[in-house]
């Protein structure tokens, strides 16, 4: 379950400044009839694996030692997270 919604999380984090973030996490992690013993998934649970996303992200930037990594990463990751963490 864990890493079907890392997958999920992994393919959305570009799309969290998006206004309709929240209508596209609900579709992807609604259970299916196959799923259906799943557990259902709450926001909060998929909201910990976008963050998790951007601490890999993070780890990226700063292991390569690169001045314009920084500046992707300042671009990129931190403004998807900020957005994440005030809705």
């Amino acid at each position: 379950m864990g890493y079907f919604l890392y997958d999920v999380a992994t393919a959305l984090f570009g799309s969290i400044e998006r206004l309709d973030y929240f209508d596209l996490t609900e579709a992807f992690t609604r259970p299916m009839p196959v799923f259906a013993r799943c557990p259902q998934i709450s926001r909060t649970s998929f909201s910990l694996f976008q963050v998790l996303r951007a601490v890999f992200l993070t780890h990226l930037a700063v292991t390569r030692h690169d001045p314009r990594e920084n500046a992707w990463w300042e671009g990129y990751v931190v403004s998807k997270l900020r957005r994440l963490l005030h809705s």
